[in-house]
């Protein structure tokens, strides 16, 4: 059994170990849920992604589509099809 990751983060099921798995797995939908309950940042900021943590932390949206479009192009991913 793997490791637990105390802030880890799933997408579709898989457990994510850096930014280009979550790129790669990237679920809209999941990664708005993480967000929203700030585990997003907490992610970004134990696995050392300051610079995306820092994009992350000043989107100052609160409407959902907006906050999913930058964290689209933050991630630089497509939406879910």
């Amino acid at each position: 059994m793997g490791e637990y990751e105390k802030n880890g983060i799933q997408l579709k099921g898989i457990q994510i170990k850096n930014i280009e798995e979550l790129k790669e797995h990237f679920c809209i939908e999941e990664v708005l849920q993480y967000y929203n309950n700030k585990q997003l940042h907490i992610w970004l900021a134990e696995k050392g992604y300051s610079y995306v943590l820092w994009q992350v932390s000043n989107i100052t949206s609160e409407k959902p589509d907006e906050i999913a479009k930058e964290l689209l192009d933050i991630f630089q991913c497509e939406p879910d099809k």
